[in-house]
């Protein structure tokens, strides 16, 4: 009986296994990963609390369990022209049945194409302020920092080829906490694409389904985007929030739960 027992767990672990290989992979990955930048991101050095939740908040499948942590200042320097330290914590759209991808190459998901998470920015010049001209937004400047996630760190990973990235600002206001809140279109390539064999991306986001492909890999496409962004005087730090996403009822809902303390 014993033997029956364990024959069946053994069964059993290779099951879940077997299904969940593509998130059990990237969440294994992507906590090791993450936690080695994180203890160098700008973030932890200067102790700045950003409390952007993760999937994990919430009671339903939406977002990837946790953020996570990501730092690239000699790449964002090298982008931007400005010498400066650079940390960015993420997240995107959970893993969903079949369990193959997240929901971010998924058309039909509310989440496809959809990233939240915060930018830190130090220049190491101290009496230069990134993305601020004084106290005024320099909003030319301040895109450059999701320019540089999507074109260079997600699109470029992800084998796509012909990068286009423009944005038209929608709002500009100030909220009661001092944040400079920028609602903006941005055009730039869909998320959705055909399989043309492995892309180091696939480790975190798994990898789109081979039996539902888009006619057109990478479409040119509009997001909506929300950032807000504040300026931390003491450190000379420039800190940003930021949604990007193809759905305006996702950015609200992420907005209300995911960035509720900064509103």
């Amino acid at each position: 009986m014993k033997k029956g027992r364990g024959k069946f767990i053994v069964i059993l672990i290779i099951l879940v296994t077997v299904l969940f290989f593509y998130p059990l992979r990237s969440y294994l990955i992507m906590s090791i990963y993450s936690h080695s930048h994180k203890k160098d991101s700008i973030f932890e050095k200067y102790m700045i609390d950003v409390n952007v939740k993760g999937g994990f908040s919430t009671l339903i499948t939406d977002y990837y369990p946790f953020i996570m942590y990501f730092n690239d200042s000699v790449g964002f320097s090298r982008f931007s022209g400005i010498d400066c330290d650079m940390s960015i914590i993420y997240n995107f759209g959970a893993f969903t049945f079949p369990f193959i991808s997240s929901s971010l190459f998924n058309e039909k998901s509310p989440y496809f194409s959809t990233f939240y998470g915060a930018y830190a920015v130090k220049p190491n010049d101290d009496n230069r302020r990134f993305g601020f001209d004084g106290d005024d937004l320099n909003v030319s400047e301040a895109v450059l920092v999701p320019k540089f996630d999507l074109t260079e760190l997600v699109l470029f990973d992800l084998g796509c080829e012909n990068i286009s990235f423009d944005y038209s600002i929608d709002d500009i206001k100030k909220n009661d906490n001092g944040f400079y809140v920028i609602d903006a279109t941005i055009t730039t390539n869909s998320m959705s694409h055909r399989y043309e064999g492995f892309k180091r991306n696939y480790l975190q986001y798994g990898r789109p389904f081979l039996w539902i492909q888009p006619e057109e890999s990478f479409k040119v496409t509009d997001y909506h985007g929300r950032i807000y962004a504040s300026y931390i005087e003491k450190d000379n730090i420039t800190l940003f929030y930021y949604i990007i996403t193809q759905d305006m009822a996702a950015l609200e809902e992420c907005d209300e739960h995911f960035l509720s303390e900064i509103q």
